[in-house]
């Protein structure tokens, strides 16, 4: 198979994303971080009204901040299902992560939230909490969501055991591109790296490492030989990266499209049933020979069932 029809297969699938395109923004990983820290505020300005219980509170427990990686911290966001708001921590305002049970209210908490507080934040008088109760854990066991690592790549979803078994066995690490020139973030296998091998987030910035490095040679006709080589080489892959994000603007917008569709139609349906209502809704015409009500004579309305009203 020659060159040209290698790089066609290998461009010939819009659906099919390589792994070294697989990158995400900084700002992402930004927001991301902000979220993360939001949990230490939140925790903060629940209890700022109470200094004695700041005193004892150890916010640098393991349920904030402890990892690198996206933190299994369980946001509403990350839910695929409706969450009732039985499972949302009073405290820490996401559903409950390791969730215990007050004895006094039977209202839900994180473990790690319960943990941090002497007072049940539900005004009970003790506060002492226990396992929950059977049945509200079949209920939150059987809520889905996705994977922590989802911005960084990892289409992962299930139930909250899967995902836990999941996040717990999983083999990425998150870090950022090692071309001074590059920003982006990326999701590899540590195993897959060679020592010595820079961890780079695509092909793109393979090829700037490649020239970099050919610059210095003393042949100048093969340099200018494999930079025009790798000038194409990019050149495809960024038309391939900008395909592929026009294609998902484009099918956002035919989605749009067919759902105005959708709604004018239901429209026009609407406003023909509610003309159909106002015309079998007739309200006749008093005869004053007969003294009686009776129809208008329209023969549209007739048809549709008009009659004498006396």
């Amino acid at each position: 198979m020659s060159e040209k029809d290698l790089e066609n297969d290998e461009f010939q699938d819009d659906g099919f994303v390589p792994e070294h395109l697989r990158y995400i923004d900084e700002k992402e990983a930004l927001e991301h971080k902000k979220q993360n820290l939001g949990y230490e505020e939140t925790l903060e300005n629940t209890l700022e009204n109470d200094p004695e219980l700041l005193n004892q509170i150890n916010i640098s427990s393991s349920c904030v901040d402890n990892q690198t990686n996206f933190p299994p911290i369980f946001y509403r966001s990350r839910f695929t299902c409706k969450v009732a708001e039985h499972f949302i921590c009073k405290i820490c305002s996401n559903v409950v992560k390791n969730p215990v049970e007050c004895i006094s209210c039977e209202n839900l908490l994180c473990k790690e939230c319960a943990s941090a507080t002497p007072k049940c934040p539900f005004g009970c008088d003790t506060f002492k909490h226990k396992s929950i109760a059977k049945f509200a854990a079949n209920m939150y066991f059987a809520l889905t969501l996705e994977c922590k690592n989802k911005p960084f790549g990892c289409s992962y979803s299930g139930n909250i055991k899967n995902v836990i078994s999941h996040e717990d066995n999983y083999q990425f690490v998150v870090t950022q591109c090692e071309n001074s020139l590059c920003d982006r973030f990326i999701l590899k296998k540590d195993k897959t790296r060679e020592p010595g091998t820079p961890l780079l987030c695509s092909e793109i910035c393979e090829n700037l490492i490649k020239f970099s490095l050919m610059i210095d040679e003393e042949n100048k006709f093969d340099t200018l030989q494999n930079f025009m080589a790798l000038t194409e080489r990019c050149k495809k892959l960024i038309e391939y990266e900008v395909k592929a994000q026009m294609q998902s603007k484009y099918k956002k917008i035919e989605e749009s499209k067919r759902e105005t569709e959708s709604l004018r139609k239901r429209k026009e349906k609407v406003e023909k049933d509610l003309n159909s209502w106002q015309n079998a809704q007739h309200p006749g015409k008093w005869n004053i020979r007969t003294n009686k009500w009776t129809c208008c004579g329209s023969q549209e309305i007739i048809m549709i069932g008009c009659k004498q009203l006396a």
